[in-house]
């Protein structure tokens, strides 16, 4: 396992900047590119008939300290789809 918890919980905004120590600005950063993610994803998905029920983004910080996304965005191991409100 590679989570610290068995589930998933909600954290506020201000937790989640605590635990990370990200600046304002970095944290921002990451919900612009977080929204356009999901705007991508969501959008593909109608396409095809499939409804996002969720997905995971992974960012990180690049030398000039602006986040950065370091991994794949909608793949099936990252990204829940349901289809006709099924998994």
């Amino acid at each position: 396992m590679t989570k610290l918890e068995d589930l998933d919980r909600f954290i506020a905004r201000s937790r989640a900047q605590e635990l990370s120590v990200l600046s304002d600005l970095q944290v921002s950063r990451i919900e612009e590119l977080v929204l356009a993610t999901n705007r991508v994803l969501d959008t593909r998905a109608r396409e095809v008939g499939l409804e996002l029920a969720d997905a995971k983004v992974e960012f990180g910080i690049d030398g000039f300290g602006d986040p950065v996304v370091v991994d794949v965005a909608g793949t099936p191991d990252e990204t829940r789809l349901l289809l006709d409100g099924h998994h």
